[in-house]
């Protein structure tokens, strides 16, 4: 039977982490460490771990010298876990009852590099819960490819908690995350999706996702938007040799993060209007931009050739501040016409 290794970096996270951790012990399979890493939190979270390591031998648990950040984090944990299979789960999500024992039995029954599960969300505000149902459920169940199969990218989403993984697909190939304040895993997510040979997807629910959370790292995303464009940029190289129906599916996964955030850093101030121009420019200067779902340079730019886009002032002001009037404008141009 194979051995799970369950990596949970933690930072100031006590008010939510005995529920994750009451999640893990409670799941009924038989060979499992829980390898638990502190980023230098500043509240009780620590303590936590260390009172739950005195009554499970099963946890492990590990201080950071210095606050790190998530990325390095796990991968701390990975250069210690033992197991044939990790999964990275977040200390403020938790997980559902017996869901380990069904993925366990799907990993021993297939040799796969990457399983990819499902999930609910959970708003922290309303106190809904809300599973999320995949586009494409014709390939559920099914072993992909993903160089072959262009529509394993259907149900692809970056979170690594959503994915139970070999533990020497990693280390062979070299996957390790980024140290990001928040979305650490868009690169991690595309090196292992192009050094995969197989993947699959499945139903079940294994994760509830907390969202809305003061003070989560997910909230800090729109600070570390020019490092989310970095990871663009680079995940760009590793899709040079791809076919193309397979590259652009996940270059349009990659622009859909910039077309939600950089709107939102430059209007929260995070960019000015100079930056948001050389960003442009830089995610703009590709001989293929078209084929990209990057819907946001036509809202912001006029254009003489995709090389040399022309920021329109105009548009940037209007289309930012009063959002509602520009979509208006929009509608009577339509009509107009």
């Amino acid at each position: 039977k194979m051995k799970l290794s369950v990596i949970i970096p933690v930072y100031n996270v006590g008010e939510y982490l005995s529920q994750c951790l009451d999640s893990v012990l409670s799941q009924d399979i038989d060979d499992m460490e829980i390898i638990c890493i502190d980023d230098c939190s500043k509240d009780n979270s620590y303590n936590i771990l260390l009172k739950y390591a005195q009554q499970d031998s099963r946890i492990k648990v590990y201080k950071n010298e210095q606050n790190i950040g998530v990325g390095y984090t796990r991968n701390k944990g990975l250069n210690v876990a033992t197991g044939e299979y990790v999964h990275f789960l977040d200390p403020d999500d938790w997980l559902e009852n017996g869901a380990y024992h069904l993925i366990t039995e799907k990993l021993n029954n297939k040799n796969l590099d990457i399983l990819f599960v499902n999930y609910k969300k959970f708003d922290n505000e309303t106190k809904e819960f809300r599973k999320i149902e995949f586009p494409n459920k014709d390939i559920l169940d099914k072993i992909l490819n993903p160089v072959k199969d262009a529509e394993v990218f259907d149900n692809w989403e970056r979170m690594c908690w959503l994915k139970f993984i070999r533990r020497d697909f990693l280390t062979e190939n070299n996957i390790t995350f980024p140290n990001y304040v928040s979305l650490s895993d868009v690169e991690w997510a595309a090196n292992t999706y192009v050094k995969a040979k197989t993947i699959c997807y499945t139903d079940i629910v294994v994760v509830n996702y907390r969202v809305n959370r003061k003070n989560s790292l997910v909230k800090l995303a729109n600070n570390s938007i020019l490092q989310i464009i970095g990871s663009v940029i680079n995940n760009r190289k590793l899709y040079v040799n791809f076919p193309d129906k397979i590259k652009y599916r996940m270059l349009a996964a990659d622009y859909i993060l910039l077309t939600k955030g950089i709107p939102n850093a430059y209007k929260n101030g995070i960019l000015n209007i100079f930056e948001l121009y050389k960003i442009i420019k830089i995610v703009n200067n590709d001989k293929n931009i078209k084929k990209y779902n990057f819907s946001f340079r036509d809202d912001y730019c006029c254009y003489q050739n995709l090389k040399f886009p022309i920021l329109d002032f105009k548009k940037v002001v209007v289309k930012t501040n009063f959002p509602e009037l520009f979509y208006f404008i929009v509608q009577i141009k339509k009509f107009l016409k």
